[in-house]
């Protein structure tokens, strides 16, 4: 069972929503700013997202990413909270640097446990897919992706934190 929810929450597949993005953003966050985007895997209810206090955008389902939010460079509070409710679930102070895009992941079944981040790349290829993934495990291993069929490997040796893309032919 931990395996498929390891497998499960392992991976985001960018192939489907890069071509939306690339109608949505640019290849650049503006001046000053950054595109960062939150994940939580632990949650068992939606959750606000909230910067400094205040809401950003639609609510966070568990397992999914949000789409980036362009958020100035600086120091941020970055509060998830169930919706409809106040009290901080999960939090984390982050320092975002200009000019980057990034992916905060809140993984740990411990609220207290700092985020993951990773830092995101940009597809320099429009006619290729990226597939990333952001292994989440706390506690496991190194950790090898295969096919559904197990004949093809995707990724070997997997790290916990240390994302992890490879370039593919969309399908």
């Amino acid at each position: 069972m931990v395996s498929g929810l390891v497998v499960g929450m392992l991976s985001c597949l960018l192939m489907n929503s890069a071509y939306a993005e690339e109608l949505l953003y640019d290849p650049e966050p503006p001046v000053d700013s950054a595109y960062v985007r939150v994940m939580v895997v632990a949650a068992s209810e939606a959750l606000s997202v909230q910067v400094d206090g205040k809401p950003h955008g639609a609510r966070l389902e568990r397992g999914a990413p949000r789409d980036y939010m362009v958020i100035p460079a600086g120091k941020h509070a970055i509060t998830l909270s169930a919706v409809g409710r106040h009290e901080a679930q999960y939090a984390a102070t982050l320092d975002i640097i200009a000019g980057r895009a990034m992916t905060v992941t809140f993984s740990a079944m411990d609220a207290k446990a700092p985020p993951l981040l990773f830092e995101d790349h940009a597809n320099a290829n429009k006619l290729k897919a990226v597939l990333a993934v952001y292994p989440l495990a706390p506690r496991a291993a190194s950790l090898d992706l295969r096919s559904a069929d197990g004949k093809v490997s995707v990724f070997n040796g997997l790290t916990p934190g240390v994302m992890r893309t490879i370039t593919v032919n969309p399908v």
